[in-house]
């Protein structure tokens, strides 16, 4: 064989190569995009499970979270509410016992909770729940509300605060690593049940028990004697929930347009807004 063929032999060897791994690049370029794209799927997928459920899941950072049905669509978008930057830092107590306000039987007790998207005013039902309202009343003249955040909104559902964490479990980390059962938890303790306070409440045609629009109730977990500091106001017209057993402790009077612009804000997958929403005083007029 003379040079010259040898050449010819070796650049034909040498194009083949060439062609031979140009095409092992555009077969790998393929598959990764192939992978992506279902991982997107996925990805997709997933968040639609998640954000689209009619019934809430019970989440681990939802320790003391009121538990029905939600609504199937969302309503218009509300007005954002402002930034809570001039909210007033936490500065709460865990405390060893309840805080439980001294309180008449007869008392009549309005209570206004101003938050950084508007005021709503509440009348407080001591006849209703005495145990539940003095806990709450307790609270609310140490200052524990204060610059709390509402981590829970779901509109045509519920708004829900009262966790000086802002994470709805009383610690920053809820996640099952996090957690400790051990360490300090908001609010320290919890009350008894008062079951009656919400057994005027009309059974729903399908089962459970519907709170009306405008109720105030004490969140609680599926144990009882759990509650605690947390407590949701009722959006939705009206909500059902399982049984009675979420301690009625007053309703709003002036104010659901707020309830409903807080409702409607954005939120991040767990229901907690994007914009921030807090507590900025809760206070309780005697009368």
């Amino acid at each position: 064989m003379s040079k010259r063929q040898h050449s010819k032999q070796l650049d034909k060897a040498r194009a083949k190569r060439r062609a031979d791994a140009l095409a092992r690049r555009e077969r790998r370029t393929r598959i990764t995009v192939v992978v992506v794209v279902a991982l997107l799927v996925v990805s997709l997928v997933g968040v639609g499970l998640v954000l689209g459920g009619d019934e809430p899941t019970p989440q681990v950072d939802d320790v003391e979270t009121p538990v029905g049905e939600e609504p199937e669509t969302a309503a218009p978008a509300v007005e954002p509410c402002p930034p809570a930057d001039d909210a007033p830092e936490v500065d709460a107590t865990i405390y060893d016992e309840p805080p439980l306000a001294d309180l008449d039987a007869d008392v009549d007790l309005a209570a206004t909770m101003a938050t950084t998207c508007g005021d709503v005013v509440l009348d407080l039902d001591v006849d209703r729940a005495p145990n539940a309202v003095a806990n709450l009343v307790g609270l609310a003249e140490d200052g524990y509300y204060d610059g709390v955040l509402f981590h829970r909104v779901i509109d045509g559902f519920v708004i829900q605060a009262g966790d000086p964490a802002g994470t709805g479990c009383g610690q920053e980390d809820c996640t099952p690593t996090g957690f400790d059962p051990d360490a300090p938890t908001y609010p320290g303790y919890t009350i008894e049940d008062e079951t009656s306070a919400a057994d005027d409440f009309p059974e729903a045609p399908t089962g459970g028990v519907e709170y009306p629009r405008g109720t105030v109730a004490m969140a609680r977990t599926d144990a009882p004697d759990s509650t605690g500091s947390q407590f949701f106001v009722v959006q939705g017209d009206p909500i059902v929930l399982p049984d009675a057993s979420y301690i009625v402790v007053g309703t709003v009077t002036e104010g659901m347009d707020v309830v409903d612009r807080i409702a409607g804000q954005p939120t991040e997958p767990g229901d907690r807004p994007v914009q921030e929403v807090r507590i900025t005083s809760f206070t309780v007029e005697r009368g």
